[in-house]
């Protein structure tokens, strides 16, 4: 089955609006891999292409669905992610260096700070950060003792 021709509704036919023919193209190939045993049905196809837009853009290289059309529209993809950054990321950066300074932490540098905060961040940017995940991961990196609270 050729994505060129297949006829899409709703939210399938506006994905396969958005893309480009080598994005197409590029999803047809995805499409073939991930193919259930007993094939694709038109359903399927459709919806694959409605619910799974960010998968999609994921595999084209983009990091969402978002990314993708502002892409497409011309806008910097990254624009709005770095004021985003500026006020979550920079304030819990913040937050975190002073609860935990080093000279009193020696182990929980600003370097280990920024690697845990870019996991946690792309973990699920849609939550707010949770102190208590870092104090467990500063555990089990043996930088906390076990009984460790604030």
């Amino acid at each position: 089955m050729s994505l060129e021709n297949f006829e899409a509704w709703s939210g399938g036919k506006e994905t396969m609006n958005e893309l480009t023919h080598d994005e197409l193209e590029s999803v047809e190939n995805l499409l073939e891999e991930t193919a259930p045993e007993d094939g694709w049905t038109d359903t399927g196809v459709n919806d694959f292409l409605w619910f799974e837009r960010d998968f999609i853009a994921e595999h084209l290289g983009y990091r969402d669905w978002e990314h993708l059309e502002r892409a497409h529209n011309g806008e910097d993809e990254d624009e709005d992610d770095e004021d985003d950054e500026d006020e979550d990321v920079v304030r819990v950066k913040e937050m975190l260096a002073e609860k935990f300074p080093e000279d009193k932490f020696p182990g929980i540098t600003e370097e280990y700070i920024d690697e845990f905060i870019t996991y946690a961040w792309e973990w699920d940017k849609d939550d707010d950060f949770n102190i208590g995940c870092f104090i467990n991961d500063c555990i089990s990196d043996e930088l906390l003792p076990e009984d460790f609270t604030l």
